[in-house]
């Protein structure tokens, strides 16, 4: 599961494309999930949108792969 915010200026979106497209390719699991208006640190805000979003999709991603 690969979680990027858009307008990160320190690592640029597109290496968590490239990684994503690396791992479809090889025939992995692999989830990408954008946040358009995200800087590189958008959960450092706990209860922030972007925050909230990830934990949202954490888990579900997380249930999903532990699934029996």
């Amino acid at each position: 599961m690969l979680i990027y915010g858009k307008r990160d200026h320190l690592v640029k979106p597109v290496f968590g494309q490239q990684l994503y497209d690396r791992l479809r390719s090889t025939n992995n699991a692999a989830v990408l999930i954008s946040l358009p208006w995200a800087e590189h640190s958008f959960n450092a805000v706990f209860h922030g949108l972007g925050n909230q979003l990830a934990l949202y999709y954490t888990e579900r991603f997380v249930a999903w792969a532990l699934r029996p």
